[in-house]
């Protein structure tokens, strides 16, 4: 396991697309913290400016665990999935606080019955559901299967942390070799632009959506 011991982290994967001739385009970009936090929905020019791209040279380390950071929100989910009117009450205040930060897919801890897992918030909805299903998504699962509904029942606790910068982790994963880069097919009609060479394609792609906290690694002098 590789440890980072980082005074800061530069920020989270995020896929940026681009629709081209019926090609998905899908570029890897870094989302600084001080961005994580931007509230409004940005034009398409300060995505350009904004993001970050990733950098030619170095190595680029994932973190699958969050180990320090900044804190805006903690505490125990204390609303369940009934309807009744105090369950709401509890839901409506949970989302006052925090219903932004799962849109923007903040860093986030979860505490349940003794397992801990570290991801981003995640407001999952799909076709037939009654509203969106809170959710953390875990760092190291794929599809839906990383997804842990936030709520309280008589058979379970929850414990959540919900950071909007994080200082330290841990990576089960070796870094990413930079410089070497292509673009490549991943899927029909889908194209990963920048795609580091020594890692699977599909890995890479999963790490963009699941928005983990990097750093970039410079090379050694």
């Amino acid at each position: 396991m590789s440890t980072a011991k980082l005074p800061k982290l530069l920020g989270v994967l995020t896929p940026v697309f681009e629709f081209k001739d019926g090609v998905e385009y899908i570029h890897s970009r870094i989302k600084t913290f001080n961005d994580l936090q931007h509230k409004r929905i940005w034009t398409e020019e300060e995505i350009k400016r904004r993001l970050k791209q990733i950098p030619q040279t170095g190595s680029l380390m994932t973190l699958d665990c969050i180990t320090d950071g900044n804190i805006v929100w903690e505490g125990q989910i204390d609303f369940t999935l009934q309807k009744t009117e105090e369950d709401q009450a509890k839901k409506a205040v949970f989302l006052k606080e925090c219903g932004s930060y799962f849109s923007r897919h903040f860093p986030a801890v979860l505490e349940k019955d003794g397992e801990i897992i570290h991801g981003h918030l995640e407001p999952f909805i799909e076709t037939g559901m009654e509203g969106v299903m809170l959710s953390i998504s875990d760092y190291t699962i794929a599809g839906r299967g990383s997804l842990t509904p936030l709520f309280n029942d008589s058979a379970s606790s929850q414990y959540l942390k919900i950071y909007n910068n994080v200082t330290n982790g841990t990576s089960a994963e070796p870094p990413i070799q930079l410089g070497d880069v292509h673009d490549v097919d991943v899927y029909q009609n889908m194209r990963l632009v920048q795609a580091p060479k020594n890692i699977d394609p599909k890995e890479w792609l999963r790490r963009l959506y699941s928005a983990r906290p990097v750093i970039i690694l410079p090379e050694p002098k």
